[in-house]
């Protein structure tokens, strides 16, 4: 008989747990740990007290002064805390003390994999209730859950990062008789916490020091229950389940947590810039309450091998109901602009760009123009900053309704029919050699070849002025063109940039502009919108950049 043989069938047909992809990355935010470490102050106090513990004897077996530690953060008593190597540790505990071969045990999908591994090892039938589209739990799992033995349910979730209410998990707890093991792991980034549920005696508490007190490699977990609950967890746990070394650093880990709320602190003001910055790259993100984000996009998995191929390495999943999902964790804010970066550079397919003051100088001519247009019809003189305040606002992409507006403000009542004949001859003049002879390019023409994108044109100019303009900027003549003449309606309406979307085939495009209208436009269409210009970031716009050379310089090379 073969070795291979001689292993239970369980455990032939089991799926060992599924971890992250092990690869080299500058930026690891695939497996929800700390992007911090602990101090080095409190490492030094934890090695002072390392170097006087004896190595030859055998650690407290009951790790009193430890339970004793968390049990007076909860205002409990040392009898309801357990310790274990990790969650994992006393999730296994816990399946071994209440769980004989076909109990029934209940937990959604998808969600942390060891309770899976947990009924396979103990021959237990798991029932795996899928979430709702929006990740909420349906009306099945607490009614599963009423005859369930064993009930696992994670709060915060991993992956999804979502919280069951607060009122949900107390139906849940009072309905059934079996046993409801809580894995708050992530619950200090969290809102809310269970807790007030240890009322129950049916309710078991798990948490961890991985993931708030930055010391996943220390493997320290705790349960918190009922005295029976904790005393079966005992029964079978491993004697000496815990190093001299990991007992040591989690009595000074909980002893000294300011450092831990500090860090949860900065976790989630930075959780709440990626998930703003995600939703401006319109990329769908879960709302989260963990430190990390599941965000939906396309193509997720050419996503992944392009923002690791970048240095990035976040999380994907070979799951069904996540197969459109990726998973980062919070990284330092340093970590989060570069997966930011390299997100675009990843995801982005086609790079769609307007014309005036984004990649033409358009002062002499357009601008001008308005000026010169305006001045001939009224007989004034128009004030300086009047018409950059014009163009300034949302639909006047378009330089003759901005002159008809200047006009306005000049008190004379005017019209497109009447303003285009005067000022096209300004403009344009009999063939060309009006003022925008004098438009000079912002772009660097050799920058366009090393995007690595398609790329496209997207202007309130006519047709023929824009194919002047792609000469001038020594673009390629095959360049993709959506002119005045093209859409229905103008920007900021979104029906230009749908269309190019639409003709390039684009499923992740990009919008380059500088003006109210481009923003406005880029967000009806949902695109994500590059502002270029000087000043401050404004609300739609995911990043602002002086000028388009910068722009493609930190997002494309």
């Amino acid at each position: 008989m073969k070795i291979g043989e001689l292993e239970r069938k369980a455990i032939s047909e089991m799926k060992p747990y599924e971890s992250s992809l092990v690869a080299q990355a500058e930026c690891k935010m695939d497996q929800n740990e700390s992007p911090y470490d602990v101090s080095p102050q409190l490492k030094e106090k934890i090695l002072r007290r390392l170097r006087q513990a004896g190595f030859n004897r055998y650690p407290d077996l009951t790790y009193i002064k430890l339970r004793k530690i968390i049990a007076r953060k909860f205002g409990l008593t040392a009898e309801n805390v357990a310790v274990g190597s990790g969650v994992d540790d006393l999730l296994y505990c816990i399946s071994l003390a209440y769980l004989e071969n076909g109990d029934k045990v209940v937990y959604f999908t998808p969600t942390f994999g060891m309770y899976r591994i947990c009924c396979s090892i103990m021959c237990a039938n798991a029932v795996e209730v899928p979430l709702n589209g929006d990740f909420s739990i349906p009306a099945r799992f607490i009614k599963e859950c009423r005859d369930a033995k064993l009930i696992f349910l994670c709060r915060p979730n991993n992956p999804t990062g979502n919280c069951v209410p607060l009122t949900q998990v107390e139906e849940i707890v009072r309905s059934c008789s079996g046993l409801v093991c809580i894995d708050e792991a992530y619950v200090d980034f969290a809102n809310d916490n269970c807790v007030s549920l240890l009322k129950y005696e049916n309710v078991v508490i798990f948490r961890t020091l991985s993931k708030a007190f930055c010391a996943a490699g220390v493997r320290i977990g705790y349960a918190l229950a009922g005295k029976s609950a904790i005393a079966a967890i005992n029964k079978v746990r491993l004697p000496w389940n815990l190093s001299i070394f990991s007992q040591i650093a989690a009595e000074e880990l909980l002893q000294n947590d300011g450092f831990a709320k500090e860090r949860v602190k900065e976790a989630k003001k930075e959780r709440e810039r990626l998930m703003d910055a995600l939703r401006l790259l319109c990329a769908k993100p879960v709302e989260s309450q963990a430190n990390f984000i599941l965000f939906q996009i396309p193509n997720p998995r050419g996503v992944f091998a392009r923002l690791l191929s970048n240095g990035v390495l976040v999380r994907r999943f070979s799951s069904l109901q996540l197969s459109s999902f990726l998973r980062v964790s919070v990284g330092t804010r340093r970590e989060n602009n570069e997966f930011l970066c390299s997100f675009i550079r990843s995801a982005v397919d086609t790079v769609l760009f307007d014309i005036d003051d984004t990649l033409a100088d358009v002062s002499k001519s357009y601008i001008e123009a308005i000026r010169l247009t305006a001045q001939k019809i009224s007989g004034k003189r128009v004030p300086p900053g009047m018409i950059k305040q014009v163009k300034g606002m949302a639909g006047m992409n378009n330089d003759w309704d901005a002159t008809v507006e200047v006009l306005r403000r000049l008190r004379i009542k005017s019209s497109r029919k009447k303003v285009v004949p005067i000022f096209q001859e300004i403009y344009f003049g009999k063939n060309g050699d009006g003022l925008i002879r004098k438009e000079t390019p912002l772009l660097e023409p050799s920058l366009i070849g090393k995007i690595g994108k398609k790329v496209g044109i997207v202007t309130s100019r006519p047709r023929l002025e824009a194919k002047i303009a792609i000469k001038m900027l020594k673009l390629p003549k095959n360049t993709l063109l959506v002119a005045m003449e093209d859409a229905k309606k103008e920007k900021p309406d979104p029906a230009p940039l749908l269309l190019a979307k639409k003709m390039s085939g684009a499923a992740f495009p990009i919008y380059i502009g500088d003006s109210a209208s481009d923003r406005l436009a880029a967000k009806r269409a949902g695109i994500p919108f590059i502002a270029i210009g000087k000043g401050k970031k404004q609300e739609g716009e995911f990043a602002r950049f002086a000028n388009v050379n910068d722009a493609i310089r930190r997002l494309f090379l």
